[in-house]
């Protein structure tokens, strides 16, 4: 039997679904409230001349809790890799004049060409951007 479990939070002020949870500080305390998007906008709507006038003490932007930017753009989400998938990649790269580490992450730009070679089912070599040149192919070894 399987079983799901589903945390919904609310909007601190009408009880509504809450789409984020938006941090504030004043006099010195600091408070998150939980709102939707359209509560969320009138509270940055309301706070906006005195934020425009103020002095920034520090601090960074903070990503939302519930997943959403503070500022409502969207953010690329991150593609989850298995081992195999990188291994795969990265040797492709390598084959194809790309420098890449032996772990860690992989550029964006090495993932997009190892996805664009795989989705035109052309040749596996492409032109690596640095270089603008295709790789030299090693002759096989032979014992």
């Amino acid at each position: 039997m399987a079983k799901r479990i589903s945390i919904e939070i609310s909007d601190d002020t009408d009880g509504s679904r809450a789409d984020q949870t938006v941090p504030f500080g004043l006099d010195g305390v600091s408070y998150e409230i939980d709102l939707s998007t359209v509560n969320a906008r009138a509270l940055r709507s309301a706070m906006e001349p005195y934020v425009a006038a103020a002095r920034r003490t520090g601090g960074r932007r903070i990503r939302v809790a519930v997943g959403q930017s503070t500022d409502d753009t969207k953010q690329e989400p991150r593609a989850a890799t298995d081992y195999a998938a990188t291994h795969e990649i990265r040797a492709w790269a390598r084959e194809n004049g790309y420098e890449v580490a032996d772990q860690g992450r992989i550029s964006k730009t090495v993932v997009e060409a190892f996805s664009s070679s795989r989705r035109d089912g052309t040749s596996s070599t492409v032109r690596n951007p640095r270089t603008g040149r295709t790789p030299k192919r090693r002759a096989k070894r032979t014992k």
